[in-house]
């Protein structure tokens, strides 16, 4: 401690402080920045624990952001709205995988950007009852695919482009997740795997509730065509 206070005040010209530095009963320090009108703007604090945060907060005392370990002891850069809601959260896990989330006015996530182990990106869309309803994600093998998810968390389309030639991929399916149409150079297999197994050539397939195709019909080249 400095002359046996727990805090060092710096003075500006009108006598009010503007920097603060304090030493708190955990014998754990902190550094406080003040505006003119003696509110806290920032703040410096290393935590009994050993972590570091920093702190900037508005003019009517909010947090508005937040840099340091975050409530699970993981780095976190948090952004908050002027009624200290976090909006938007940069977080890394404890895999050191980064992930990106945009919140909404209650703090619910709305949208989530990550990288996996292999560094494959993905993108997630929430509705507002906090259930994934999109899906957007590079495979390992560099081909996208976005899926299209029901309020019950079922996938019913999945639009891909396969990575040997980019070709596109469409397939549908009903509230059991059973395969009724797929368009494109794929086709569901008739015991309803989940993998889009890739045709030959373009074609519509429609299936039945079993997942059975029940029609079809494929692209034809004309001989003009084929020279």
């Amino acid at each position: 401690r400095i002359d046996n206070s727990p805090s060092f005040n710096l003075l500006d010209a009108k006598g009010k402080t503007r920097v603060s530095l304090r030493l708190w009963n955990d014998d754990s320090p902190s550094l406080n920045f003040l505006d003119e009108s003696s509110n806290t703007r920032s703040t410096l604090r290393l935590w009994a624990d050993g972590s570091a945060s920093l702190n900037f907060l508005d003019q009517a005392g909010n947090l508005a952001v937040e840099l340091g370990p975050g409530n699970f002891g993981l780095p976190t850069l948090a952004l908050s709205d002027k009624n200290g809601k976090v909006r938007g959260r940069l977080q890394i896990s404890e895999n050191g995988l980064p992930a990106l989330s945009l919140n909404d006015q209650h703090g619910f996530a709305r949208a989530q950007l990550s990288l996996d182990a292999q560094s494959n990106p993905a993108l997630k869309l929430f509705d507002q009852n906090r259930a994934v309803r999109s899906l957007m994600e590079i495979s390992q093998t560099g081909a996208p695919q976005m899926s299209l998810l029901d309020n019950s968390g079922q996938v019913r389309s999945v639009f891909k482009l396969w990575e040997e030639d980019d070709a596109p991929a469409l397939a549908l399916f009903d509230e059991s997740g059973v395969p009724r149409a797929s368009l494109g150079t794929t086709i569901l297999n008739e015991d309803q795997a989940e993998s889009i197994e890739r045709t030959s050539e373009a074609a519509l397939f429609l299936f039945d509730g079993a997942g059975k195709i029940v029609w079809s019909k494929k692209e034809t080249v004309s001989a003009e065509k084929q020279e």
